[in-house]
């Protein structure tokens, strides 16, 4: 079978529509939405089908959607839904394909490999490296930049069917409209939020990369992002000289301001983790972060369930401690939390150990104070049931570790009339003086 027919194929096709809808993409110039399409899904592919066997196949016209972050724009491409699905069908025959001749030093958009086994494999190498010194080098808009001359070429090496190849050019060459109906001709560069433009960057780059990894002691490209070994501070400088040629070749820079060149002990920053002589660690901003994203989710009034917080915030540490390789490393209060949750689901509650991780730590959220209390609660640990609503109310510690048999009824009391408040939504209790006095004494 060949590699157009296999594209082609309405199984395949198929199969690439469910890997669009995944996404729940926006709407292309045709305006037809990712719902729409599955509904009338069969229909729309058996027209596909049929239109690419008789190469009366067309793409519509990409539209770009411009993406802000701080003072930079980038602009997003947004394809019809049976384009994206033309594209996600060749990404995957492709894919298959050129897998196997790509460089073991390449980790982006490529199956069974990610930034995390590139983190891996980078803190193995310095373990064993000992003292060295480390480029970063980061490319220009890289995938704005990519000569479709030379991405062709590079096709034609492995790819001997014409009709793959005419429909690979109507999928990169495609117009862009912009928001004056403009069309604007596609000359050079791959359409960021396409399908298939990630397999084909690393196509681009895959004898570059054998190249690179031959020559050097180690090294590592994600996308854009590379990084490479040298024993020397002379060697890095000489290799960089070499880079900068190498690239002009084929048309790209480096970013200068992100490409540097650092002794290892100093540290740097890739992918997200930090490396040092030590190894891997997560960086200060990453935690940072976490915490951000975590408070987003609190502070956003479409959580009205706090289930639904939890399970989305438990998703999120998940990936988090998957990412960095690292467990029960909290950074706050909704960390803790979220760590307590989980534990609860598995069955198995470590109370010993959440005790001692408790202490400390401020939490201003109602509904965690609320959640903790009760979890404490359900274990018959009282003391640590009402210090969850003294530290949200800011109330100072009046109860010791140990209750005595007079102390327990008002402790029972005490929880109750704080569920209640909670409930009410008060923002502060007032304990009265002998109350106070009485728990005091």
């Amino acid at each position: 079978m060949g590699l157009y027919t296999k594209i082609i194929d309405l199984q395949k096709l198929r199969l690439a529509w469910k890997q669009v809808y995944k996404k729940r993409p926006k709407e292309g110039v045709d305006e037809i939405s990712c719902e729409e399409f599955e509904a009338g899904q069969e229909n729309y592919l058996k027209a596909l089908a049929m239109e690419l066997l008789e190469h009366t196949y067309e793409c519509q016209p990409v539209r770009l959607v411009p993406l802000y972050k701080e003072e930079k724009v980038r602009y997003v491409s947004l394809y019809c839904m049976r384009d994206k699905v033309v594209q996600c069908s060749a990404a995957a025959e492709l894919a298959n394909l050129y897998e196997p001749f790509f460089s073991k030093s390449s980790y982006a958009y490529r199956s069974g490999k990610s930034a995390l086994h590139a983190s891996q494999d980078i803190s193995a190498y310095i373990k064993e490296a000992g003292e060295c010194w480390v480029l970063q080098a980061d490319i220009h808009s890289f995938f704005d930049c990519i000569l479709q001359d030379y991405l062709f070429g590079k096709l034609r090496r492995k790819i001997k069917e014409e009709d793959v190849l005419e429909l690979l050019k109507k999928i990169i060459c495609t117009p862009s409209l912009d928001k004056n109906g403009i069309l604007s001709e596609k000359r050079r560069g791959l359409y960021q939020g396409s399908a298939i433009a990630p397999i084909l960057s690393n196509i681009y780059l895959m004898d570059l990369d054998e190249r690179i990894r031959k020559e050097t002691k180690f090294y590592v490209r994600y996308s854009d992002d590379l990084l490479i070994f040298f024993q020397s501070r002379e060697e890095a400088d000489d290799y960089l000289k070499q880079l900068i040629s190498y690239f002009s070749e084929i048309g790209l820079e480096f970013n200068h301001e992100k490409t540097k060149i650092a002794r290892l002990s100093e540290g740097f920053e890739f992918l997200g983790s930090h490396f040092d002589e030590n190894g891997i660690s997560v960086p200060d901003k990453a935690k940072v972060h976490l915490n951000s994203r975590l408070e987003e989710i609190w502070l956003n009034s479409s959580y009205t369930d706090f289930s639904a917080r939890m399970r989305k915030a438990l998703e999120i540490v998940n990936g988090w401690e998957q990412y960095f390789s690292v467990q029960e490393e909290f950074h706050g209060i909704l960390e803790f939390a979220v760590w307590v949750y989980r534990m609860q689901k598995s069955g198995s509650i470590d109370l010993a150990r959440m005790k001692e991780r408790r202490q400390k730590m401020e939490n201003p959220y109602k509904d965690i104070a609320v959640y903790l209390a009760s979890v404490w609660q359900e274990y018959h640990m009282q003391v640590e049931s009402l210090r969850e609503y003294e530290m949200y109310y800011n109330i100072p510690e009046l109860w010791e570790d140990e209750l005595t048999d007079a102390d327990k009824p008002l402790m029972t009391d005490l929880l109750e009339m704080y569920k209640k408040y909670v409930v009410q939504e008060l923002s502060l209790i007032k304990i009265s003086e002998p109350t106070r006095q009485r728990l005091i004494t």
